[in-house]
């Protein structure tokens, strides 16, 4: 089909259990700086298995671009950082498992900075390329180290802010990386996947099934580039940590 900036898909449907209408305690929202935190649990992102905590909204537009900084990172009841947990920008066809989806994230893992995912028809065997984070800054050549040792327990396990972007043309999408959100480096392979209507926002999973199933971690974004009034939650079913502010009903993606 024709793509151009005035086009636009059938809205995205809303497969899966729903999304709540209003935002819940994990999410946390100051409107005065355009600070979102997430609480995130979940077993992965990865082939049928798409669980955590996720703020979206519908986006129906052909073209786009859409971008966020993620500043920082940490465990809550976790021993420590899972190496596959996940944090940052994802777009998806609906709201149930095995969805044609693409993420942009920081993962946990020491060795791999930032990873994307693509995956085009679902049930099928997705495919995923890990992209270099960018040089130190003030340096041309070398790789900045992203994520610190995820074997122990930081505050907050980011050495710098960094931010993710996830562009749009009809079917491909592209990631790029920025370490002030005006110079982007794209880090990944533009690859097409096919959905009309989708769900564009940021997420987090902690990849628990490294912890029995157990622990929950926490992301702080911020410079989104959606409406923060008109983002909706989403997230995993599990059970609260004792003693913690998080409600026990879960919505489920």
């Amino acid at each position: 089909m024709p793509v151009g900036p005035t086009d636009t898909y059938p809205a995205p449907a809303r497969t899966g259990i729903g999304v709540p209408a209003t935002v819940s305690k994990y999410i946390t929202v100051q409107q005065a700086t355009g600070t979102y935190t997430l609480l995130g649990d979940g077993w992965d992102i990865w082939l049928s298995s798409d669980n955590g905590s996720f703020a979206c909204l519908p986006v129906t537009a052909t073209e786009g671009a859409w971008s966020c900084r993620v500043t920082a990172i940490a465990n809550l009841t976790c021993p420590h950082l899972s190496q596959w947990s996940k944090f940052g920008i994802m777009a998806r066809a609906n709201l149930s498992d095995d969805a044609p989806m693409v993420t942009y994230r920081v993962d946990g893992g020491l060795w791999q900075n930032t990873e994307w995912q693509a995956r085009g028809v679902a049930g099928t065997t997705p495919w995923g390329e890990a992209g270099l984070s960018l040089p130190p800054v003030g340096q041309s050549t070398g790789t900045a180290k992203l994520v610190k040792p995820n074997t122990q327990t930081h505050k907050n396990y980011l050495f710098r802010p960094v931010w993710l972007k996830l562009a749009r043309k009809g079917l491909v999408w592209t990631p790029s990386l920025s370490w002030d959100g005006v110079h982007w480096v794209q880090t990944g392979t533009p690859q097409p996947v096919e959905m009309g209507g989708c769900w564009v926002g940021i997420v987090a999973c902690a990849h628990n099934g490294s912890f029995g199933n157990k622990g929950y971690t926490r992301a702080v974004f911020d410079h989104l580039s959606f409406q923060p009034t008109e983002l909706l939650q989403l997230g995993d079913r599990g059970t609260p940590p004792k003693g913690g502010s998080v409600p026990a009903k879960w919505a489920t993606m």
